[in-house]
């Protein structure tokens, strides 16, 4: 708006339509009518430029008019007087090599030009007719300096303050284009209403594998669907560690983040209902938990965010609570996904305490909230990580069969593996 405003009001319209006028006037010129004073044997002694035109001559060959003009004698003119407004000049005799090559003519100004064309090879007649074109494109650029004067007064200073907003734009448009030539989906997000609280993400990647790829690294990434709506709006993410808990539930951060700030989305599709804060938990430094204890130091960072936090933020949440005691951890973090529905947000909760992703039906039940919870887990085929997300109860039990198998730490392999020793 503030751009727009300066360009309205300091009258550039108006400038760019005079700037345009004088560069056509200018470049309305199509030819040049010379006038050339003749001696008592008609040889040529002075030559001036009577007009600049605005059309080409069309007419005959020189020799022809000429010939044209000395049949009809009543077509002399009588007189000297010239409707021109530049002046003559004499002949240099030290040039008199070939006719009208030997004149030259000065472009609005009364000064006799002298060249040795037998020094330079210049063509005094081509000289004289570049000075009046060089003096045309002077009148026409001292007539554009006449008109900006009149737009000095643009006051362009508050520009400068635009300069790192302008700039973080730039780099990340540099970095979109690098993205798209990896062939990773990039989208415009789609706003919805605020007081829906709804998005929609399809083939979403987190932007930090995104950079590394676009950078060189030989990276396999993988894109998931995340949907927020009245039907599901908080997440609890369970899976095995390096499954993609973290990277899932900073990609939807990012996601939110892009957007917002009119930023294309490493995504296939993106509708989304603006939220007003971001807020996340992330486990502390150690250094940072030695007064209160991580426990404690985390307990904390979670009461100031609900005491800012509303139904239209996006809360965050990594490993949370993840102490020593499992039960400690587990108490308090179910008090936390109650209060997330009750204060109706939209929110990821990614843990190892599979148990607080079980029992959910009874919290939506118990809770008055319009925030519903719903499990996601994060998959694993035949004991590798796929690192997609899925809606679905917590599998800790059965990743650790698979897992078990794979390794064959089982108690029915470790058995047959024993009694194959003793038999040795």
């Amino acid at each position: 708006k503030n751009v727009q405003s300066i360009y309205n009001d300091s009258g550039f319209p108006e400038l760019k339509k005079d700037i345009i006028d004088t560069l056509a006037k200018a470049q309305k010129l199509k030819s040049i009518t010379l006038g050339v004073n003749l001696d008592d044997l008609l040889r040529p002694k002075s030559v001036g430029v009577i007009s600049l035109n605005d059309k080409e001559f069309t007419d005959s060959g020189i020799l022809k008019r000429f010939m044209k003009f000395t049949n009809r004698d009543s077509e002399l003119h009588h007189g000297n007087d010239v409707s021109g407004f530049l002046s003559f000049h004499p002949s240099n005799p030290s040039t008199s090599q070939f006719g009208l090559g030997q004149f030259v003519v000065g472009a609005q100004q009364d000064v006799n030009h002298t060249m040795n064309s037998s020094l330079t090879g210049a063509d005094p007649m081509s000289d004289a007719l570049k000075n009046v074109v060089t003096d045309i494109l002077r009148r026409t650029v001292n007539d554009i300096k006449s008109m900006l004067n009149r737009y000095v007064n643009v006051n362009g200073y508050s520009f400068v303050s635009l300069m790192p907003e302008i700039i973080f734009y730039i780099r990340f448009a540099e970095l979109c284009d690098k993205m798209k030539k990896k062939n990773l989906p990039l989208c415009k997000a789609e706003v919805l209403p605020k007081e829906d609280r709804n998005c929609c993400l399809r083939d979403v990647y987190n932007l930090k594998l995104g950079i590394k790829s676009a950078n060189g690294e030989n990276l396999d990434i993988v894109t998931n669907d995340i949907d927020f709506n009245d039907d599901r709006r908080i997440y609890i993410l369970t899976g095995p560690n390096r499954g993609g808990k973290t990277t899932i539930t900073q990609a939807v951060g990012l996601a939110f983040l892009l957007a917002q700030n009119g930023i294309y989305v490493p995504a296939t599709q993106m509708k989304f209902s603006p939220c007003d804060s971001i807020f996340t938990h992330f486990p502390a430094d150690e250094n940072d938990t030695v007064d209160l204890g991580r426990l404690g130091e985390e307990s904390k960072r979670l009461a100031e965010i609900f005491s800012a936090a509303s139904r239209y933020s996006l809360l965050l949440l990594n490993e949370s609570l993840a102490t020593t005691n499992v039960a400690e951890g587990l108490y308090i973090a179910r008090d936390v996904v109650k209060s997330m529905r009750y204060l109706g947000t939209r929110a990821i909760f990614n843990t190892h305490m599979h148990d607080l992703a079980r029992n959910l039906d009874e919290v939506n039940t118990t809770v008055k909230g319009d925030s519903k919870i719903e499990s996601l887990v994060t998959g694993v085929e035949n004991g590798q990580r796929s690192f997609k997300v899925f809606i679905a109860p917590p599998q800790g039990v059965s990743y650790a069969k698979d897992i078990a198998e794979k390794y064959g730490v089982t108690f029915d392999k470790i058995k047959k593996q024993i009694d194959r020793q003793r038999v040795a």
